[in-house]
């Protein structure tokens, strides 16, 4: 016979959880029982064994008598609005509704289509020449020694004039232009994620993640090896290397009037150079008396605002021009703004984005040497501009002539712009024409050497005559 001892049964438990979960651990004595009842009677009241030795504490209430906490107010800043004013803003992006005209209307100036006669005659006359031949590749393909396969011998070119070396240069300037685009398209390590795209002649393809470098990051990287590229021209013009100096990422804000409104206007552009000069005004005399006869455009019924944003700003504000060393610094004047603008804006729209860029560096630097004046300048100011994105140029030549902006008559500024020069077509892959859709690489073609000329004559003016 073999006993069964308890710690051999099992109890069952499941029914006994399942009651402690349904009463959350609460008991009830029902009263309608018989030992309720009797405890009625005897008056014995039924409390938790648990709550009866450790008595909940009271709750605590903040007197009334004590300030509230400063740690949980904040108190809001008080805004004093005597000490704002509303202004309306100009950003780098902005579209204008009229283009180039609309920019010329609030800058009071007159455009004149194309490159002033004094650059345009610089077009073409000087090119960059190799001044190190190109050598015979080396035997031994472990060793290569000189060559022009290195991008930094771009610095070893000179400065030719196109009448006396056209058949020897004609191709060189050419070669190392086409060197710079490849570096800014091609021979680059940025993989970043480009956005998704489409195609008119497919709208139904279904596009993959493409990586590659940004079109900002090209723009701004030819718009440099370009600079680099003119620099280069300073061993036959030395005052270009001494009298000038480039600063990246220079800032500017301002504020101008118009037609009894304020515009304000802040930026911060890639590439500004100064010089120990000013830039010799294009326009003669008697072209800036005749500006008095030119009439602007007229937008009415829309207003000339229409695409600006109204802020407010503090009075007390400080506006500054281009952030710079003082006035008696060597080089410190303003002569070529360069900068790049995004793939979405044609190439009208950001010309006049160029004009108001050239028109507001052109008033600091006027305000910086004649003081807050409401006049005509004597002297007037030159700023040259050029504005890039992946493959088009846009140029800006504009002359400040007046500060007096309160009315549309009088003298007016000028502005020469010579806008949508392509200096290369860019071909992206269309998978769906090839018979396993592969993503061939992009193609490059209708390659323009004019743009580069007209590049050169920019940088050049003033130095060369």
């Amino acid at each position: 016979m073999v006993r069964v001892t308890i710690s051999l049964s099992k109890i069952p438990t499941s029914y006994r959880i399942k009651d402690a979960f349904k009463r959350k651990g609460i008991y009830k004595v029902n009263e309608t029982t018989v030992a309720g009842g009797i405890l009625k009677e005897k008056g014995i009241k039924v409390c938790d064994a648990q709550t009866y030795i450790n008595p909940p504490l009271p709750k605590w209430e903040p007197p009334k008598t004590l300030l509230p906490d400063f740690r949980l107010d904040i108190p809001a800043k008080p805004v004093n609005p005597e000490e704002m004013t509303k202004v309306w803003d100009i950003s780098k992006s902005l579209t204008f509704t009229e283009g180039l005209e609309h920019a010329c209307l609030l800058t009071k100036t007159q455009a004149f289509h194309g490159l002033p006669p004094v650059i345009q005659d610089l077009v073409g006359k000087y090119e960059l020449v190799d001044q190190y031949p190109e050598k015979a590749p080396p035997t031994n393909k472990g060793q290569i020694k000189g060559g022009r396969d290195n991008v930094a011998s771009v610095a070893k070119v000179g400065l030719a004039n196109m009448s006396e070396s056209k058949k020897r240069s004609e191709s060189e300037q050419d070669r190392l232009v086409k060197r710079c685009i490849i570096q800014s398209q091609v021979c680059d390590n940025t993989m970043d994620l480009l956005p998704k795209r489409f195609d008119t002649e497919n709208l139904s393809f279904r596009w993959r993640r493409e990586y590659g470098i940004p079109p900002e990051r090209s723009a701004i990287m030819l718009l440099k090896s370009l600079l680099q590229l003119a620099q280069s021209s300073g061993k036959v013009v030395p005052e270009i290397l001494t009298d000038r100096r480039v600063m990246f990422n220079p800032s500017v804000n301002t504020t101008f009037s118009f037609q009894d409104h304020t515009l304000h206007y802040g930026n911060t552009a890639e590439i500004c150079v100064f010089g120990s000069k000013m830039v010799p005004a294009p326009g003669n005399k008697t072209l800036v008396k005749d500006s008095a006869n030119h009439k602007l455009l007229d937008m009415y019924p829309m207003s000339p605002l229409i695409d600006l944003r109204e802020v407010d700003i503090k009075k007390s504000k400080k506006f500054h021009g281009i952030l710079r060393n003082p006035l008696g610094h060597p080089c410190s004047n303003p002569q070529i703004v360069l900068d790049t603008f995004p793939p979405f804006m044609t190439a009208e729209k950001a010309a006049a984005s160029g004009v108001i860029s050239s028109f507001v560096v052109a008033l600091e630097e006027a305000r910086n040497r004649y003081g807050a004046t409401d006049g005509d300048l004597e002297h007037p100011i030159t700023v040259l501009n050029i504005n890039s994105s992946e493959s088009i140029f846009n140029f800006t030549v504009f002359q400040l002539n007046t500060l007096d902006f309160h009315s549309s008559s009088g003298v007016k500024n000028f502005v020469w712009t010579d806008y949508d020069n392509a200096m290369f077509v860019k071909t992206r892959c269309k998978p769906w024409t090839h018979p396993r859709r592969h993503y061939l690489p992009n193609k490059y073609s209708n390659y323009k050497s004019e743009v580069f000329k007209k590049f050169l004559a920019m940088y050049l003016y003033s130095y060369i005559n």
